[in-house]
């Protein structure tokens, strides 16, 4: 494991921050969250209003499937507070999904209401997500780094200057 510092964090999430799920990798960069938890959120999770997101489901892989799972521990279920500017990357997000659900019209295929999903609203794969951010991470010439690594990379920031 290779966490990025401070700088590269700020770095990669400027430099992604246009890009399709450029706030999914914010959201994971400035939280806890892993892969499994953020691919997870629905909107009904998230209070933009009130600058929270409920964590209470994981989408992981099980039997060569993904599947909907409790967290892990008790203390996995939890809220997290937001920025203001993942708020903002929210809202912007959101109206996005929605004019592509306009779009895409019948065929939209996110009736559960995923956050992060594909342009016709298949929630995002948490293995999926994973190559993605490598795709991101090449694009923006950062140093190789995993999705895991880049929680990791939040727990040492948060730890330096004395988070729990």
């Amino acid at each position: 494991m290779s966490p990025w510092s401070p700088a590269q964090i700020r770095h990669f999430i400027e430099a992604t921050g246009k890009d399709r799920l450029g706030v999914l990798w914010r959201l994971l960069a400035l939280t806890s969250l892993g892969s499994g938890e953020a691919c997870g959120i629905r909107w009904a999770d998230v209070d933009l209003d009130g600058r929270r997101v409920n964590i209470d489901r994981a989408r992981v892989m099980a039997g060569g499937k993904v599947v909907n799972s409790t967290p892990k521990t008790d203390p996995s279920a939890r809220s997290i507070g937001l920025d203001p500017q993942t708020v903002l990357a929210l809202r912007i997000y959101k109206a996005r999904q929605w004019i592509e659900r306009l779009a895409t019209g019948n065929a939209w295929a996110n009736d559960v209401g995923w956050v992060f999903s594909d342009e016709v609203g298949r929630p995002v794969h948490p293995t999926k997500a994973s190559k993605l951010l490598i795709d991101a991470v090449i694009a923006t010439k950062m140093p190789r780094i995993r999705l895991h690594d880049l929680r990791h990379s939040y727990a040492t920031a948060a730890s330096r200057h004395g988070f729990r």
